[in-house]
Formats: structure tokens, C-alpha cells, sequence
């Protein structure tokens, strides 16, 4: 990749359009004061490559301008390109070309997506790729550090352009899967016909087991035809010996028949009689006695039970009156002599007070009728209270008794009454007579009482039918005949059989041979059913082979397509550890030779104070110390030094890098202020550097602050109009 020419116009604080013409080889220094657009320079050729800048589109697109317009043509490999950039802050407008003779042919690309993957492919390098190897920014001589392993390793492939061998396993791996897709789908459809195969194969050996079952089956069903046509022949021999012994066994039935309805014809004539006995004593008048002895027995029986069960609570009641009472009609008699004799003699005193003035003497018996009067006054109170007494206490019980015997008395009329009635003396009276009607019911009609009588009666009468009789007897006549018929049939048979002919043993013999047909021919069904069976099953699986023949036949085929994928799938495999080993061993001699080289490179740069560096995995790095012997990590050294170190590990890597690509081409490199932090020494160091990596980057870029003419081939001077523009102030070349 070397650039050729560039216009820039509206880009940072380009904002006139400036058009450059570069060497194609050599190292071309960029020098000016402080932002007179060197590094815009650089920022400008990135954005017309990738169409994008670590620069926002504020930044880019000049303050005093609408949109920035940026022209590159460059050279990769044999081949010349021209792209164009618009930008406007509403739109992003891209052209790219190819170039034959300084001049666009062929088609242009105008989509910016597309100029995008075109770019990449031209270059073999992404925008990370560019910045992190052929753009050393100033401050980032540390980038390639700050790359996570992976991506580290993504870069280098895509620089060094195995990244085709990593899209080629990308491809084989996404053949693989798509094989091993069409493998598992193939696989499921040859277990699905194998299914189908395995089952063909399987019927048809149980068609063919079945047929050769059904040979014996046949077999045995003629063996049993012969044998019931056989029996047959005997059972038409023995059949009249069977009818006549069938005969026999009819009659004997028919005899017991007719024993049954003459004893059914004698039970209905005999209740017939027995009816009419009932009947005849059961008369109205003796039923009407009996009810009325019966009714006077229970009437009675009540009655006196219920004059006994009142004497007993009247007893009973009697017994809560103690037996030492006062006896009231005495008790009242004397309480009332007692206040009769008070009484008078209160009288006698008081006519004996009246008679005192003539008679004072009178006064004391006056005196002592007084004193009698009160004698007998205070006897008669304290009866009268004891009176009282008794008469509260035992009251309600005398009252309960007193009722009671009312009650009774009205039990002992009601009784006499009924016994007037009845003209009978007691419930024994009545009970004596009632058992007398029981004793003739009972020897008359072998009956318990009466009631049981009219039951028998009433069963009798609905069991008594004179029409069932004569049905009886018709039936009777019916059977009488059949048995004559029997009897005259049975002689007949007897007659057309030989003397000496045991009707009996023959038809024992027809029911021995009925017993042999019947099994016969149950073995015969239990054979017909088994031929059907293994008949029907056998059409069953010749109609399911059918079906299954075509999976069955393309099996081995199909088995033969899986294998085949199969062995496509692993050559696919082996390819992928091919490409995966060729990538992995092309990218392992791009740190061995970096370390190689940057050891080449530090006596260079660091004026041969230091000349064996080891690198990492991780790009860590030690430096080999002569005053110490021994290695020491980077963050001992000032910042001066680690500077040298890191540009001689990225030009190293870079170097390393480019050197191993497949595909071949010239490179430019771009440094932003890479001497900024070295004194004289170190930045003659430098430049000596920049003369062995020629070789690999045929075009050098240089940016710095201050005059470098002396030490590079080319020289471009940038500085600011009065408008505050960049302009080219010097430049060394036409």
C-alpha cells in the first residue's frame, strides 16, 4: 500500500483544498509548529480509507465549511485505486475506483458499506489493523499491548493474510455443520427405513414361519374330517338304539308328570271337602257367640284387673298415713265439750261477779270458775291446733284416697253391670266357656281358635277351584295319552330290533361316540380358527410388506449415502485441522522472528547500550542489563528509554508481521512525533532505524514539531494563513 496523491478540503483545519503528489519511496518528513495540521494530515488519509476518524464530525469537518471533500489515489500490490469522501453532517457520500494510467476504468463503488469491504479486501488490513501497525500515533507506542490476546491474534492473521486460511476453516467448519446437519437428518431418515427394513425382513420370517405352521394345521383338520365322518357312520348305526332309550326316558318323565297331577287333582278335591266342612260349622250364630264370649272375657278380664290396680294405689297411698294418728271424730268431739264447759263456766262466773253486792262471798267461786273456764278454753285451743295439723299434713293423700275409692266404687258398679249383662259370674266364668268353643273348633276343624279357623277358611276358598279340577284332569287325560303313544312307539322300535340286540349298551355306545364327534369337531373349529387366524395374519403382513418394500430396498443405498457423508464429513475435518495447524504455525514465527529482529534493532536505536530483548506472549518485554547481568522489566527504564524499546517492538512486530504475509506488496508507515521525548542521541537512533526497515516500508511518514529535513529523503513544512487555515509553506519535491 504506498500513496500516490491526496486532496483535502474542509477536514479539522485544512479548510482550503490542498493537493499533495507523495514519493513513492523513501522517508518523507512532516514538520511545523503546534497544530498547523499535521496530524490532521494523517487523520484525513485514515478517513478517506475506512471513512471513519477518532475524530467526531464536529472535529473533522471544518468550522467555516458545510462538508469536507477528501480525494485519495493509491497503489496495492499491482493494482492503483482513487477514493472519494463527502461528508456533510447529514449525509456521506463515497466513490471508489480503480485507476489504469492515472485515470478511473472500470466500475465505480458507490455505496459506503460496500467501499468498506472493498477497502479491506484491497489493503488485507481493517482500520484496527492500520492503526495499530502502519499508523504509530503519538502517545500509542503501547497499543499493540492494550489488544486482548484474541484479537491480537485476529489481527495478525488478517495482516499476514492467513486470515484466509481462518475463512476457509470458517467455511469448512460451516460445511461440517451443515454436512453433519444433512448427516443427522440423513441418519434419522435411515433409522426411520431401517425401522421399516428390520421390520420387512421381520414379517417376512414370520410369513414364512406362518406358512410352515400352517402345513400340520391342514393336516390335522383333514386327519379330524375323517374322523367325524367316521363317527358319523357309527352315530347313524346306534341312532334308533339313542331314540328308543330318548323314548324311554320321555315316558318315565311323562309317568311322573302324571303322578304329579294326580296328587295335584287329590290336594284340590280334598280342599274342596274341607272347605265346605269350614263352611258348614262356621255358621253366622257360632261366630257371633264366640265374639261375644270372647268380648265379655276381655271386658271382664279389664274390668277386674283394673279394680285390682286401684285397690293397690289405694293401699299404696294409704301407707304414707302413719298408722298413730289422733282419731279426728273423738278429737273434735272432746275439743268441743272442752270449750262447751269454758264456756258456761265463763257464763256462771260472770253471774256470780253480778250477784257479789249482794253476796260478797260469791267472789271466789267466781274466781275459781274463772280459772276453769281458762283451764278447759286452753285444752280446747291446743286441739283445735293439733286438729289443724294433721288435717294440712296428710290431706292431699286422705283427698288422693278419698278419689281412689269413689273411682273404685264406679269399677265395682261397671263390673256388676257387665256380669248382669253377660249373666256371668267372672272373667273365669267367660274364660271356661271360650275354651269350650276353642275345644270343638279345634276337634272339628284342627283349628287353634276361631280366628285361625276363618284364615284356613279364607286359604281354602281362594286355593279352591272346581274349574282347576276339571283342567287338571283334562291335562291328566292329555299326558295318558301321550304315554300310550310312548308305550306303543317304544314296542314298535323294540320290535324292529334284533333278539339279541342290547338297545341300552347301544345307545350307551351312541353317547360314547356323540361325546367323540363333539370333541372332533371342537378340535376341528379350534383348527379352523387357528388356520383363519395365521391365514388373516399372514395377508396382514404381506399387505404391511408392501408398504414396506420400497424402504426396505433403498436401504442399503441410503446406508451407503450416510457413509459417504460420513467420509465427507471427516475429510472436511482433517481439511479444518489442516488449515487450523497452517494458520497456527504461520502465525508462531511472527514472535520469534519479531524478537529476532528487535534485537537487531535496539544496538540501532539505543546506540548499543542494549541488545537482547525477550518478548512475551502477552508482549510484556525484558531487557538484558550489562551493569546488572540480567533481564529487568521495562518500568525500571525512564520514560525516554521505554519509548526507544516500544518503537523498536512495534516497527519489529510490524516488520515481522509484513515480512510473513502471503499476499506480496509495498507498505507505507506513518509516525506521529516518534522523537518528541529523544534527545540528539536517541533521535539519530531513530532515523539510522527507520533506514533498516526501508526493505519492508517502502514509504515512511514522519510528523514532528521541529526542522527534520536533514535527517529524511522528503520534507513537507505546514504551517497557518491568516485565516487560520493550513497551508504548505515548504516542500521538497515537484
Amino acid at each position: 500500500m504506498i500513496f500516490n496523491r491526496i486532496s483535502i478540503e474542509g477536514f479539522g483545519c485544512i479548510g482550503k483544498k490542498i493537493t499533495i503528489n507523495f514519493p513513492i519511496e523513501g522517508k518523507i518528513g512532516i514538520f511545523g509548529n503546534n497544530e498547523s495540521g499535521k496530524s490532521t494530515f494523517f487523520d484525513s488519509i485514515e478517513f478517506a480509507l475506512f471513512g471513519k476518524s477518532s475524530k467526531t464530525k464536529e472535529e473533522m469537518i471544518n468550522w467555516n465549511k458545510e462538508k469536507l471533500q477528501i480525494s485519495l489515489d493509491f497503489t496495492s500490490g499491482d493494482k492503483s485505486y482513487r477514493i472519494e469522501r463527502v461528508l456533510s453532517q447529514k449525509s456521506h457520500n463515497a466513490k471508489l475506483v480503480e485507476l489504469i494510467n492515472g485515470q478511473p476504468a472500470g466500475k465505480e463503488i458507490t455505496t459506503v458499506t460496500e467501499i468498506h469491504e472493498n477497502v479491506e479486501d484491497i489493503l488485507g488490513l481493517d482500520r484496527e489493523s492500520y492503526s495499530k501497525l502502519i499508523y504509530i500515533r503519538q502517545k500509542e507506542l503501547d497499543a499493540l499491548k492494550g489488544l486482548a490476546r484474541t484479537k491480537r491474534t485476529e489481527l495478525v492473521n488478517k495482516v499476514m493474510g492467513i486470515q484466509i486460511f481462518d475463512d476457509a476453516l470458517k467455511r469448512v467448519k460451516d460445511d461440517y455443520k451443515k454436512e453433519q446437519s444433512e448427516i443427522d437428518a440423513l441418519q434419522k431418515e435411515l433409522e426411520y427405513i431401517k425401522r421399516d427394513h428390520d421390520k420387512y425382513e421381520g414379517r417376512n420370517k414370520e410369513v414364512e414361519n406362518l406358512r410352515g405352521d400352517i402345513e400340520p394345521i391342514e393336516l390335522k383338520i383333514k386327519e379330524l374330517i375323517e374322523e367325524m365322518s367316521t363317527l358319523k357312520s357309527e352315530l347313524e348305526k346306534h341312532a334308533n338304539a339313542k331314540e328308543c332309550m330318548n323314548k324311554q326316558e320321555i315316558l318315565k318323565s311323562k309317568i311322573s308328570e302324571r303322578d304329579i297331577i294326580t296328587k295335584q287333582i287329590d290336594e284340590e278335591k280334598k280342599n274342596q271337602l274341607n272347605f265346605d266342612t269350614y263352611k258348614k260349622f262356621l255358621t253366622p250364630e257360632f261366630e257371633q257367640n264366640y265374639k261375644m264370649i270372647d268380648k265379655c272375657y276381655n271386658e271382664l278380664k279389664k274390668q277386674e284387673e283394673d279394680i285390682k290396680s286401684e285397690e293397690e294405689k289405694i293401699k299404696q297411698k294409704q301407707k304414707e298415713i302413719p298408722e298413730k294418728t289422733i282419731d279426728e271424730p273423738k278429737t273434735k268431739q272432746k275439743s268441743s265439750s272442752n270449750r262447751n264447759i269454758g264456756i258456761i263456766c265463763i257464763i256462771i262466773g260472770g253471774i256470780t261477779l253480778a250477784m257479789l253486792p249482794i253476796s260478797p262471798l260469791l267472789i271466789i267461786p267466781s274466781i275459781v270458775l274463772f280459772v276453769i273456764s281458762a283451764s278447759f278454753l286452753r285444752r280446747w285451743k291446743k286441739l283445735q291446733n293439733e286438729l289443724k295439723i294433721q288435717i294440712e299434713k296428710f290431706a292431699p293423700a286422705q283427698r288422693v284416697i278419698k278419689e281412689r275409692q269413689g273411682d273404685l266404687e264406679l269399677l265395682n258398679d261397671k263390673l256388676e253391670n257387665t256380669k248382669v249383662e253377660y249373666e256371668l259370674e267372672s272373667s273365669n266364668d267367660a274364660k271356661r266357656k271360650l275354651d269350650e268353643f276353642n275345644k270343638e273348633i279345634s276337634e272339628k276343624l284342627s283349628a287353634e281358635n276361631l280366628e285361625a279357623a276363618k284364615g284356613i277358611m279364607i286359604n281354602l276358598d281362594s286355593n279352591s277351584d272346581e274349574g282347576e279340577i276339571e283342567k287338571l284332569e283334562n291335562e291328566k287325560s292329555s299326558v295318558d295319552d301321550n304315554i300310550k303313544k310312548l308305550e306303543s312307539d317304544i314296542d314298535d322300535h323294540k320290535k324292529s330290533f334284533p333278539t339279541t340286540y342290547n338297545i341300552e349298551n347301544a345307545a350307551k355306545e351312541f353317547e360314547e361316540t356323540e361325546k367323540l364327534m363333539e370333541k372332533a369337531r371342537s378340535s376341528r373349529n379350534l383348527e379352523d380358527n387357528n388356520l383363519t387366524q395365521k391365514n388373516t395374519r399372514i395377508t396382514t403382513l404381506e399387505e404391511e410388506c408392501k408398504n414396506l418394500k420400497s424402504n426396505y430396498e433403498i436401504y442399503p443405498a441410503k446406508l451407503d449415502e450416510v457413509k459417504e457423508k460420513e467420509n465427507s464429513n471427516d475429510l472436511l475435518d482433517y481439511v479444518s485441522d489442516q488449515f487450523k495447524r497452517i494458520s497456527t504455525q504461520q502465525r508462531e514465527l511472527v514472535l520469534p522472528q519479531a524478537e529476532i529482529t528487535i534485537n537487531d534493532f535496539l544496538p540501532v536505536i539505543t546506540n548499543s547500550r542494549y541488545s537482547n530483548l525477550e518478548i512475551s506472549e502477552d508482549l510484556e518485554f525484558t531487557v538484558y542489563v550489562q551493569e546488572t547481568n540480567g533481564f529487568k522489566k521495562r518500568d525500571v527504564f525512564s520514560g525516554g528509554t521505554q519509548d526507544q524499546f516500544l518503537i523498536a517492538l512495534r516497527l519489529a512486530f510490524t516488520k515481522s508481521i509484513l515480512d510473513n504475509r502471503i499476499r506480496a506488496d509495498e507498505y507505507s508507515f506513518f509516525m506521529d512525533e516518534p522523537i518528541s521525548s529523544s534527545d540528539e542521541i536517541r533521535k539519530a537512533g531513530i532515523f539510522e532505524l527507520l533506514n533498516k526497515v526501508k526493505s519492508t516500508f517502502k514509504q515512511i511518514f514522519i510528523v514532528a514539531h521541529e526542522n527534520i529535513s536533514d535527517d529524511v529523503d522528503y520534507h513537507l513544512k505546514l504551517r497557518r494563513d491568516s485565516d487560520g487555515f493550513t497551508e504548505i509553506e515548504l516542500k521538497s519535491w515537484k
